[in-house]
Order: C-alpha cells, then sequence, then structure tokens
C-alpha cells in the first residue's frame, strides 16, 4: 500500500467509529508494517491520545496495537454502548514509572506495573470477511474499559498458569478458563510490542495499560444490555452494568 491508500484506509476506520461498519478496504495490508501504518494514521485522523496497549495474536502474527484508554472505573460503572458491541475478560498491566531504555523482562514486571483484572467491550468497524492483517489494522476496535487494579505485590508466574477465571452475565456463568494464557508464551509478545515501540521512539508512559489478549473468547453483548462480573480467583472482581445497546 502506498501512502494514499494507507490515509484512505485509515479514514475509513475513522469514519466507521462512529458510523456504520465497512467493507474491509482494497488494496488492503498484507504486511505488518502496513497494518501498523494504518493504526497511527487512524489514531492521528480521530485526534486521540494513546493510553495503552493491546498485544497479542492474530492467525499467528505477533502484534501490538495502540489503544484508546480513558479513565479506569474501579468500581462498577453503567456504560451505553452501540449495537454489534462484545466483550472480553482481560488480565493486563498498569506501568508506573518506566526508566528509559528499560528491557522489560517478565520476571521484573511486578516492579514496575500493577496486576490489572480488566474487561474490555470491542466492536470491529468491518464487515465480511478479513485478513489477519485488517484485523490488526482495525486498532481502535475497542469502545470502553472497565478495570479493577490488584492491590499489592503479585508474581509473574499468574500470567503464565492462570488460576480460574470466570465471565458472568446476569449472575450466570457464560465463560470460564483455567491454566495457560490463551496468548502463551507471552514473552515473545511483550519482546514483539517493545522491539516496536523502540523502533518508533516510543516510550511506556505511566499509567498505560497492555492488555495481554482475551481470556474468555469475545463475547457478544445481548441487545437488551447485562450486569457483567469477571472474577480472576484472587483478584479483585471487575463489574459493570451495560444499557440496552444503541443503533
Amino acid at each position: 500500500m502506498n501512502d494514499t491508500e494507507i490515509a484512505g484506509a485509515a479514514a475509513s476506520l475513522a469514519a466507521a467509529r462512529s458510523g456504520p461498519a465497512i467493507p474491509a478496504p482494497s488494496p488492503g495490508p498484507t504486511t505488518m508494517a502496513e497494518a501498523e501504518a494504518i493504526q497511527l494514521a487512524t489514531f492521528a485522523a480521530l485526534g486521540l491520545r494513546r493510553g495503552g496497549w493491546k498485544v497479542g495474536r492474530a492467525d499467528g502474527q505477533l502484534f501490538s496495537a495502540p489503544m484508546v484508554v480513558g479513565p479506569l472505573n474501579e468500581t462498577e460503572p453503567v456504560l451505553t454502548l452501540p449495537v454489534a458491541t462484545r466483550i472480553e475478560l482481560e488480565i493486563a498491566l498498569r506501568f508506573r514509572e518506566v526508566p528509559p531504555s528499560t528491557v522489560l523482562e517478565l520476571e521484573a514486571l511486578p516492579a514496575l506495573a500493577d496486576l490489572v483484572v480488566l474487561i474490555e467491550f470491542v466492536r470491529t468497524r468491518f464487515t465480511g470477511p478479513v485478513t489477519a492483517f485488517d484485523r490488526i489494522a482495525d486498532c481502535v476496535s475497542n469502545e470502553r474499559v472497565v478495570a479493577v487494579t490488584a492491590p499489592g505485590p503479585w508474581s509473574p508466574a499468574i500470567l503464565g498458569s492462570l488460576p480460574l477465571v470466570q465471565l458472568f452475565q446476569d449472575g450466570a456463568e457464560i465463560a470460564r478458563h483455567e491454566g495457560a494464557h490463551p496468548a502463551a508464551p507471552l514473552v515473545p509478545l511483550l519482546a514483539a510490542w517493545q522491539a516496536r515501540c523502540a523502533a518508533d521512539g516510543v516510550a511506556v508512559g505511566a499509567g498505560e495499560i497492555v492488555t495481554l489478549g482475551s481470556l474468555t473468547g469475545v463475547l457478544p453483548v445481548p441487545p437488551a444490555g447485562a450486569h457483567f462480573r469477571g472474577i480472576i480467583t484472587g483478584l479483585p472482581p471487575v463489574q459493570c452494568r451495560v444499557l440496552p445497546l444503541a443503533a
């Protein structure tokens, strides 16, 4: 993709954030560099400030994506969200001050970041089939984040072997997970993300969140809304109420 095509794809994604979904761009991104360029151009088109990062895998591709994160809701907020919103329960890192040029080794993370239990609401901007690079380019897919910070020290072992994870909708369990993180191994994900930050000359800012991927899959929010509660054994629960979805 040339610069004009990247700018056009980003403009379409920016417009779709507050409007109807769109077909995947044609031509679309076929490399990680093109997908990342669309991410950054979309942020620029929307005039948004990065509040964190998503890291994960898409069809085996290691990726990172800047993320819009507003103030963390440490209580039980009531949210208004658009139709076709979906929900993920995640474990994430909320960074404190990170000295420049710090290599973020897994064992060092507890000294640099707090552990966060996080519900992310997402909505794709695309209709029809998409490629992994299309999904990576669609970085502004998150609608809202609800999160609770775990108090006290923590061990990086929890990131590799999770206790029982449960997501409840109106009191009924709709998803659970236990054992290895679905995105494991996490070390290559963090390394790829940090390499991107270094290449782009981007420092990890205090308060930024890094999400590590869904623990419960990506599930639909019912049109009538619902009360959601996420529980990771040993960590504080996160919960919120979603009003009927707006068209």
